[in-house]
């Protein structure tokens, strides 16, 4: 059997404030292999602080049949660069990018020199497959999901058709230790991630999964997903699960079954949802309060915008009055918390437009105790994306390469509106959301983040109720 490395580079500033989110990306794309008996070492540069060393080590000791590299767009290329260099000036060991970026720029992606194979979509059967063909047992030429390079010109192979979630192995927990990946979530402190299914059908204008899932749900049953959870209890005594998945929600008989399944376990557990507000709005009260009472203490859905124009123009599919119903909704249920994902700086935003969605974040505060805020982001222009295409077309110059992509300054894209009132604005509500309520303390694990938030949580409430931005040098710093 063959020896395979995989590699989960840093997160940039996240590091610093959360605990390492497990990398189920590189898990969930080790399944097969490791179904198959190939050995696997998974090297998390959150986890490893002398991870260069262990990674000379690994090559020189291990000599892995090839090594994987998953990454995101934006600050987490730096670190899949570094380990990609280190792999390339220590051994000849082929060298394999998978991961959002390398699916979205599969082109550019592969015309670096520290790229040998990328795979575009889910990987799993990819790196099966390709681990087969450089142990000598055939040949990676027609391996669906791959990428190379072949007389000097790139080849992307036909992407298969997407997994059957149940057909599938189980998430491979045991390919980590699971501990250092046990973070703080909806308040408490051991919280593991799992996914449930994958993909989104719906298609805002903004997000990567028009591209990536190709707007297509696939979920496990709900025997799998207690299974899964079961094996956790068991094994490491875990009884806290955030999914991470896009839109849980969207199957309401499979939510049903899931709640039923889950009241005959003999463990009680705490949970965590992220999901679409119009897909939990059509869950019946009889089943979300099951759902409350098997263990559902958080819920995560993206608003965006407080302007009917705004969620219009990216698709949306989401009113302001069914944001303001699902809140109501919530704030019956004392022992739930709900978080709202806001951003700015989307094309011909106004500022007025800008302060409407203050005004909605604001409401939504102050109608229940238990919402709070993601950080209203700064919109970001993601490969892919239909809004992406729009700016292509209206002259935005992309970054080109892996190093300009890595550098790749996401506040800069409020500038491209030629408003700089505007661009000082957009900052200046990103910034004030950090604070305006105890989210960081919810969902951080650093007791100075928190120390900080509360120090300038007035100050940014007051801005907030108010809709003061200007005279803002704290902005910097955020």
């Amino acid at each position: 059997m063959a020896f395979i490395l995989l590699v989960n580079p840093r997160i940039g500033i996240y590091t610093r404030v959360f605990k390492p989110f497990i990398p189920l990306s590189l898990l969930a794309a080790a399944s097969l292999a490791d179904r198959a008996g190939h050995r696997i070492r998974v090297l998390d540069q959150h986890v490893d602080k002398n991870w260069e060393s262990t990674l000379k080590q690994i090559l020189v000791r291990d000599r892995p049949v090839l090594a994987g590299i998953t990454s995101m767009t934006g600050a987490q290329l730096k670190g899949a660069l570094r380990a990609a260099r280190i792999i390339r000036e220590t051994s000849g060991v082929p060298i394999v990018w998978g991961g959002v970026h390398a699916s979205l720029f599969p082109e550019g992606t592969l015309r670096h020199p520290d790229v040998d194979f990328i795979t575009v979509g889910e990987g799993e059967l990819a790196l099966l497959k390709l681990t087969e063909a450089l142990d000598g047992k055939g040949s990676f030429t027609g391996i669906p999901n791959l990428g190379y390079i072949a007389d000097g010109k790139t080849v992307i192979n036909l992407r298969g058709p997407f997994w059957d979630l149940d057909d599938l192995p189980d998430t491979p927990y045991n390919l980590v230790d699971v501990r250092p990946y046990l973070h703080t979530y909806f308040w408490e402190k051991q919280v593991i991630d799992m996914e449930s299914s994958r993909g989104c059908p719906f298609s805002c204008g903004f997000c990567y999964n028009e591209t990536y899932n190709q707007r297509q749900w696939r979920a496990r049953s709900p025997e799998r997903m207690v299974g899964a959870i079961r094996n956790l209890v068991q094994a490491h005594g875990i009884t806290n699960f955030l999914f991470i998945d896009d839109s849980f929600f969207i199957d309401s008989d499979r939510v049903a079954e899931f709640v039923d399944r889950l009241a005959k376990e003999s463990y009680r557990i705490k949970m965590g949802f992220q999901g679409r507000i119009n897909s939990v709005s059509r869950l019946s009260e009889e089943v979300f309060g099951r759902l409350v009472h098997a263990g559902a203490v958080f819920f995560q859905f993206g608003v965006e915008s407080g302007s009917p124009r705004i969620l219009d123009l990216i698709n949306k599919k989401l009113t302001v009055e069914q944001a303001l119903g699902i809140n109501r909704r919530m704030s019956r249920y004392p022992g739930v918390s709900v978080f709202y994902n806001f951003m700015v700086g989307l094309p011909t935003e106004t500022e007025a437009e800008v302060f409407q969605t203050v005004d909605l974040a604001w409401r939504l505060l102050k109608e229940n105790p238990r919402a709070y805020l993601g950080t209203i982001h700064l919109y970001k222009e993601y490969p892919g994306t239909p809004l992406y295409e729009r700016a292509l077309s209206e002259g935005y110059q992309p970054p080109e390469t892996l190093e300009e992509w890595a550098d790749y300054d996401w506040q800069s894209v409020v500038e491209r509106s030629g408003n700089p009132k505007l661009t000082h604005l957009c900052r200046a509500v990103s910034a004030a959301s950090y604070c305006v309520d105890r989210k960081i303390e919810m969902l951080g694990d650093s007791k100075l983040a928190s120390v900080v938030s509360d120090i300038y949580r007035p100050i940014a409430r007051f801005r907030f109720k108010h809709k003061f931005f200007r005279l803002m040098p704290e902005a910097r710093i955020f």
